[in-house]
């Protein structure tokens, strides 16, 4: 963790250290606001902010938009092209693997007029978990 931290340029300081520990015990992406929540006693909301944001830059976090919430962050992997499936009802979100695009890219680039390269993609899918089908 420590290492990874200064590969990407930071200090290892305890409030860097204990951000990115919380991001790697989970499963999901959290808000800010959640992660200070969880931080509170060690790191202040605002260093939170600072801290996501000098992440993001260095490419060590990413953000994600899911429809209807404020931004969350998760630990980027550039080995793992994983995307959320989301429950409309009570947003619990999940991760899954194999949203096919590379081949939507080649097929998107064949019907463009103006683009000739695909640089990154962002796909999640929204329904109802199991637990709110059967409410």
């Amino acid at each position: 963790m420590a290492e990874t931290i200064r590969d990407a340029g930071f200090r290892a300081t305890k409030p860097r250290l204990a951000l990115f520990s919380r991001l790697t015990k989970t499963s999901r992406p959290m808000s800010i606001q959640e992660l200070a929540q969880e931080l509170a006693g060690k790191v202040d909301q605002v260093t939170v902010y600072r801290m996501i944001d000098a992440f993001k830059k260095a490419g060590l976090v990413r953000e994600v938009h899911l429809r209807g919430v404020r931004p969350k962050y998760e630990l980027t992997d550039p080995r793992d092209d994983h995307h959320h499936i989301v429950c409309t009802e009570c947003r619990k979100v999940e991760d899954f693997v194999g949203c096919g695009a590379e081949k939507m890219g080649k097929e998107a680039l064949r019907q463009s007029r103006s683009f000739a390269a695909i640089t990154g993609h962002t796909f999640d899918l929204y329904g109802l978990c199991k637990e709110c089908i059967t409410k």
